[in-house]
């Protein structure tokens, strides 16, 4: 009696396990149905690439419904990706409705940050606003910095984004670069991409696994 009750509390405590981590699966977009995991089956389907992803080939993915898409321009006050141009040009050219992302550093100043980002970025008329990826990375990730270090670098930068450009800059945040300092702050004033509150976005982030011939 003892071992079937023993056997009965193991088998509920992995039932428990994995419906908790079906739950996390589904909610970051890790784990999708078949009739999910293919763009087409999407109402509005879009990808960001930089140079990680090498060359792209943007008429296979345009075939596969890929409607829109975000190319990685620059990082912090120097940094440009060297696939920028290509990306941006190629894009437009295969129909693809196109915009260009800034990674975010906690390390110089916004208004530099700005200056890099604009001379890199054209201002065309029909393409998406200027994204600004705000990540954790390097020592960042165990000691992140103050609220009050981060806004006084990014307000500056999305005041001359915007600025520039006629429109708001939309804002990509993790989960945990949002709620450290975006959450009650920026978040009714500027669009928002973020893969955790699918209540209030502009944008959703997901990171199906499903595989797009071109990347």
């Amino acid at each position: 009696m003892r071992k079937l009750f023993y056997i009965a509390r193991v088998m509920l405590l992995l039932l428990v396990v994995g419906l908790l981590l079906y739950l996390f699966l589904r909610w970051n977009g890790l784990l999708l149905f078949p009739q999910e995991a293919v763009p087409k089956s999407w109402q509005v389907f879009g990808v960001d690439v930089s140079s990680y992803q090498g060359e792209v080939d943007w008429s296979t993915l345009a075939d596969q419904g890929v409607v829109f898409a975000f190319c990685k321009a620059t990082e912090g006050s120097t940094h440009v990706d060297p696939t920028f141009r290509q990306n941006w040009a190629n894009a437009q050219a295969a129909g693809v409705l196109v915009g260009a992302y800034h990674f975010f550093s906690y390390d110089s100043p916004g208004e530099m940050q700005a200056e890099n980002f604009i001379a890199q970025v054209p201002v065309v008329v029909g393409t998406l606003p200027p994204v600004v990826d705000i990540e954790f990375y390097g020592d960042k990730v165990k000691n992140p910095p103050s609220k009050e270090e981060t806004m006084a670098i990014l307000m500056p930068l999305l005041a001359m984004l915007e600025d520039h450009y006629g429109v708001k800059p939309i804002l990509y945040a993790t989960y945990r670069s949002y709620k450290r300092y975006l959450e009650g702050e920026l978040e009714e004033d500027y669009p928002s991409d973020l893969c955790a509150d699918r209540q209030t976005l502009d944008f959703l982030a997901i990171f199906p696994f499903c595989t797009l011939e071109g990347l």
